[in-house]
């Protein structure tokens, strides 16, 4: 009871973002809508995906999401690799893990505009991005909307390499607002000044 009192007053709406939400394995969302009663927006490009995440996240608050996400809107592919948690909407990101066995027409989302939709608050809890080459696209797009989230954990390249946010390649506007907090081998944790 103690640790889900500390960590609902450490944000100012008990809410998580998760944009390429894959499903329970691995997730930055799950447990804190349910072992913590946050609400979700999980965001998913992969349409297989989706009815996985519909099961393993049954009986939670969450809206979903079926959409790639980057800096700009249309009509993309999806390539699909070696495994079902690797995919992007860049061939050659999805090249690195294996072979790209097929491919995906899937809706190109931008952030803010999903944000939007879903009357996600300005300043949210926790905005988690794992999107294999488009994770500072969205993170700058996210920032450079007003949105403000307290935690973002971003998955990175190399990410043990980043001693700071000043060797991190985005733009000066987010470094101003953001510190780094923490790193796993493939996340940066940065929390909101």
């Amino acid at each position: 009871m103690l640790l889900s009192e500390m960590i609902s007053r450490s944000v100012a709406h008990t809410i998580v973002v998760d944009v390429g939400a894959y499903g329970r394995s691995g997730s930055n969302s799950y447990d804190l809508m349910r072992h913590f009663g946050w609400r979700g927006l999980l965001i998913e490009p992969n349409p297989v995906l989706c009815g996985r995440i519909s099961r393993e996240f049954s009986g939670l608050q969450y809206d979903l999401v079926n959409a790639a996400v980057s800096s700009h809107e249309g009509v993309g592919t999806l390539y699909l690799g070696v495994h079902d948690e690797i995919s992007s909407i860049h061939r050659e990101m999805t090249a690195h893990w294996g072979e790209v066995h097929s491919e995906v027409a899937v809706t190109v989302r931008r952030l803010p505009s999903i944000l939007a939709e879903n009357h996600i608050p300005f300043d949210f809890g926790v905005l988690s991005i794992d999107a294999e080459g488009e994770g500072l696209n969205i993170f700058e797009d996210v920032i450079a909307a007003g949105y403000l989230p307290k935690w973002v954990v971003m998955e990175v390249y190399d990410a043990p390499s980043y001693a700071s946010l000043d060797q991190f390649p985005v733009a000066e506007s987010a470094k101003a607002r953001y510190r780094l907090v923490g790193k796993t081998a493939p996340n940066i944790i940065i929390e909101a000044l």
